[in-house]
């Protein structure tokens, strides 16, 4: 089960048509000049950081993309490292928060049983 999680709170925050509207709201709550950060730039670091991490352990993947940081990077600065992990900080909490929760809720994969197990498993990582 925590593998299937994984994947979904992956998938969300490295999809531009799950998590693209809501990126574009952090940008610019948390930007003050849209020309230095933007969502494309975001995805292209989701990207980046999945081939720099494609060798880590699965159940320490979701940590990993959200704090990975590459001091030797000349393709993305360590401020916008830094801004783009924060911005897979929140997209994290706000999946496990909602998004996680309808996919649990509304699957005809996951059997009652499972779904009590899903829902307790990420109680657990929030």
């Amino acid at each position: 089960m925590l593998p299937n999680n994984i994947h979904l709170i992956l998938s969300y925050i490295r999809r531009i048509n799950k998590s693209g509207a809501i990126v574009e709201k952090i940008i610019r709550k948390l930007s003050d000049d849209p020309r230095v950060y933007s969502k494309k730039k975001f995805y292209s670091y989701q990207n980046y950081v999945k081939e720099k991490l494609a060798n880590c352990k699965y159940n320490t993947m979701v940590e990993s993309v959200a704090s990975h940081i590459d001091p030797t990077s000349t393709v993305f600065s360590l401020e916008e490292q830094n801004f783009y992990n924060k911005i897979s900080r929140i997209l994290i909490l706000n999946f496990l928060r909602e998004g996680a929760l309808l996919n649990v809720l509304s699957s005809t994969k996951i059997t009652k049983t499972k779904k009590d197990e899903h829902l307790k498993i990420q109680r657990f990582i929030i």
